[in-house]
């Protein structure tokens, strides 16, 4: 959708030479060929991104983020604060994600009866534990993420 999307907004209303002309809407032979180069160009940063946080560690592309944005530091922007947060995130998304998938098994049964306003409260009633431990104790949150 992004691509297309890309493309489109590209193609239309270019100067050159006119292929197709309906109202306002113009299309030309320049505006197909920078809709094309664009449109490419966002695919191989997509593909790169892709394939740079398939063959490389979080922590890896953390700390090299934070390595390059550092002369930012000098201005007052608090890259290492927001990287660090970053980093600690990372860290605890597979320890809620393991905790909720727990949590949802157990009270799955009692999830599928009911109208929208019975999930909702459920779900509500199986979160707000856990978010409530993470925030007393995040010492023993993390712990858990070092036995991982």
């Amino acid at each position: 959708m992004f691509l297309l999307f890309t493309f489109i907004s590209n193609a239309f209303n270019q100067q050159g030479r006119i292929l197709f002309s309906a109202g306002p809407v113009l299309v030309t032979r320049e505006g197909l060929f920078l809709a094309y180069m664009r449109s490419v160009r966002i695919l191989l940063m997509i593909g790169g991104v892709k394939f740079l946080m398939a063959t490389t560690s979080n922590d890896a592309l953390i700390h090299a983020m934070a390595r390059l944005l550092a002369p930012f530091e000098r201005t007052g922007v608090p890259v290492k604060d927001f990287f660090h947060t970053m980093g600690l995130t990372l860290h605890c998304f597979p320890i809620l994600q393991d905790k909720l998938s727990a949590q949802y098994r157990k009270s799955s049964s009692e999830l599928s009866a009911g109208g929208i306003w019975n999930k909702t409260r459920m779900l509500a009633m199986f979160l707000l534990p856990m978010f409530v431990d993470s925030i007393r104790s995040p010492e023993a949150f993390f712990m858990e993420s070092k036995k991982r």
